[in-house]
């Protein structure tokens, strides 16, 4: 009786430390769309299949690849809720991306865009220079970004719609967007957790030594290890 409690409460506690950082406030909170990334367009952005959950895409803006595409299928008066947040690296302490709202309806632009617009179409620009910063510290990757204040944007027509990030004047520059504000988490996540994590401290040029996923994921291996020395064990 008592070796099956140790099982349990073992078991247990492993499948509560692997969800935790998962489940917390951190990027396991958001469907991560892309890290990296290369060249899209409005023919290859990323499919988004429900705007109000919450996604994040981190792009390297560079000449070959100059924007981050996300698409969906937007209805009518659909809340397209957007953040955008910048890696605290020296060479991008001055970087203000922009995002284009993009749909059917929507208004001319208030200035130039470095892509053409489908006919129909209009977009709203959401530039970080008129937003207010703050310093990010995500403990469970123990990434560093400048983040920008959150706007909400309303669609005036049903149709596909984008969102589209940019750097001013085509620079080269790094940041991250997300949308969304509904937080969904599921298992399956957690077998993605060590790959995702390594991708992003890649990103932001950090180690992935650091953060409490790292840490959480070396106490699950101990746990996993100490749970299999119960499994065999005949007393």
């Amino acid at each position: 009786m008592l070796r099956i409690s140790v099982r349990m409460l073992a078991l247990l506690a492993l499948v509560s430390l692997t969800a935790w950082p998962a489940a917390a406030n951190s990027p396991w909170a958001y469907h991560t769309v892309v890290i990296g990334g290369g060249p899209t367009t409005l023919s290859s952005a990323y499919p988004l299949d429900d705007i109000e959950q919450t996604s994040i895409g981190y792009h390297h803006a560079t000449p070959s690849a100059p924007q981050l595409w996300f698409s969906f299928a937007g209805k009518y008066a659909d809340k397209v809720h957007v953040q955008i947040g910048v890696p605290q690296l020296e060479q991008y302490r001055l970087l203000r991306p922009l995002v284009a709202i993009v749909g059917p309806g929507m208004p001319a632009p208030d200035r130039p865009l470095p892509f053409t617009l489908p006919a129909g179409y209009g977009a709203v620009i959401y530039d970080t220079a008129a937003e207010s910063v703050e310093n990010y510290k995500e403990p469970y990757t123990g990434t560093s970004s400048w983040r920008f204040s959150a706007e909400d944007y309303y669609l005036p027509a049903a149709g596909a719609a984008y969102i589209v990030a940019f750097t001013p004047n085509g620079e080269e520059g790094k940041f991250w967007m997300a949308v969304g504000e509904k937080h969904s988490f599921q298992f399956a996540d957690l077998f993605t957790i060590n790959d995702t994590t390594r991708k992003i401290c890649s990103f932001f040029e950090i180690s992935p030594f650091q953060g409490v996923v790292f840490w959480s994921q070396v106490l699950t291996g101990f746990l996993a290890v100490f749970l299999a020395i119960i499994a065999v064990s005949p007393h």
